[in-house]
């Protein structure tokens, strides 16, 4: 039912919510004079994590993709009260587990928000000057010709706002609030909205959890354990780009970061025709047994087991085995010192359809690192052909849409110029 509401959104979906599920006791965030992270993104401080130290992404998310309907350029009026809705929600609400401990019980759920604000290039565009080439992002369809995708499939929105937490009810209040349809938020007054400067043009929801796929999707064949539709745990701690690693370095969003949104498609009737090794092979590489992985991977803990050597074998696995993994690929797609490009955030089963999808959210330094991904995961660099079915995941994931965006950082976060005085 809380997926469902989420889903529909609305005054009605809150409050069944809250019928059905009552009034979650969220903390309040920062008091008067308090502050949060210049980095909308740093959020590893503010998540549970793993006995393995692998964090642990919030149950429900919610993206709400925005047009913006102010004037153009916007007024400091418009900027302020864009700074007053955001500035409520982190009064209202603590961000994530509040940053507890997360091996202690207060900090091992996340009943708070975390949150990102993007714009896209689209949004820049009203202004006369363009961005500096120290934030300089490519446009959604730059990225999807890049790696061979339709540009026919890239979103059009101006913003992106990601929000995520373990109850569905935050998540509900919240967009209520920002939209001017609440006057209070967990108790504290609403000073500011965004409906005078966005309308919602589109929202996708999801869900994450151990067993949460299984039950929700009605799929007896997704392992109980598994918080992934597909059957494994990702994320590990080892192919997750560090926070710093993803930072924009210089100029007036320094501190910022590019991101990219993502819906897929996923074609889970043939994925789970396949043998549990089979798709232990395609996921990892063809060097992970179920004696090195388990069920779901948790016997991995926090290393997924990619390793230099993994470019030389996926070369041999292609020739001798027809057969390469979605993991060892991605070996290919790393800097020097064999560190990742992106940083992962808020995977989600997606909810908004009836076909099962996936929402998928990457940060990174500069897009250019998510197209070199997308191009190792590809397996462009494969020196044999390899048939899509044995090719990874690529047979079973297809692109709906794909959106690019600039994350300011929080001190820009209210509708930002090109040239923002630094």
């Amino acid at each position: 039912m809380l997926k469902n509401a989420l889903a529909v959104g609305g005054v009605a979906a809150l409050a069944a919510c809250l019928e059905e599920d009552g009034t979650p006791n969220v903390p309040l965030g920062i008091a008067d004079g308090g502050n949060v992270p210049d980095r909308q993104y740093a959020w590893n401080e503010y998540l549970s994590r793993d006995p393995h130290g692998n964090t642990i992404f919030p149950y429900h998310q919610l993206i709400l993709l925005l047009n913006y309907v102010g004037d153009s350029p916007p007024t400091q009026a418009d900027r302020e009260a864009v700074e007053d809705a955001f500035t409520t929600l982190e009064r209202a609400f603590q961000r994530g587990n509040g940053g507890v401990d997360p091996y202690q019980p207060d900090g091992s759920n996340t009943p708070g928000v975390l949150y990102t604000m993007g714009y896209s290039r689209n949004y820049f565009e009203m202004y006369d000057d363009p961005l500096p080439s120290t934030a300089a992002f490519r446009s959604p369809e730059s990225v999807l010709e890049a790696v061979d995708e339709e540009p026919s499939k890239a979103d059009s929105y101006d913003a992106a706002l990601l929000l995520t937490s373990d109850y569905a009810q935050v998540l509900l209040s919240t967009e209520l609030a920002l939209f001017g349809k609440l006057d209070t938020l967990n108790g504290i007054d609403v000073e500011g909205t965004l409906d005078d400067a966005f309308e919602i043009a589109d929202r996708r929801t999801g869900f994450i959890g151990p067993g949460v796929p299984r039950r929700e999707l009605e799929r007896d064949e997704i392992p109980s354990r598994s918080p992934l539709a597909m059957g494994f745990i990702s994320g590990f701690a080892d192919n997750q780009a560090s926070e710093d690693a993803v930072a924009i370095e210089s100029g007036p969003f320094a501190g910022g970061t590019t991101q990219q949104i993502s819906k897929l498609r996923l074609d889970l009737d043939e994925w789970y025709d396949l043998e549990h090794e089979d798709r232990i092979h395609l996921m990892f590489s063809p060097e992970h047994t179920e004696d090195d992985v388990g069920e779901v991977g948790e016997f991995l803990a926090s290393d997924s087991g990619l390793t230099r050597e993994m470019d030389e074998l996926m070369h041999e696995h292609a020739e001798t085995e027809g057969v390469v993994g979605h993991t060892q690929k991605l070996a290919a797609a790393r800097n020097d010192e064999f560190e990742p490009l992106i940083l992962r955030r808020s995977e989600a089963v997606s909810t908004d359809e009836p076909t099962p999808g996936f929402n998928f959210t990457s940060l990174q330094r500069d897009l250019d690192a998510f197209v070199d991904v997308r191009k190792a995961m590809n397996g462009d660099h494969l020196e044999t052909d390899v048939e899509a079915e044995h090719n990874g995941i690529l047979d079973y994931i297809s692109v709906e849409a794909r959106g690019t965006y600039l994350v300011p950082p929080r001190s820009l976060i209210a509708l930002p110029p090109t040239r923002p005085e630094s």
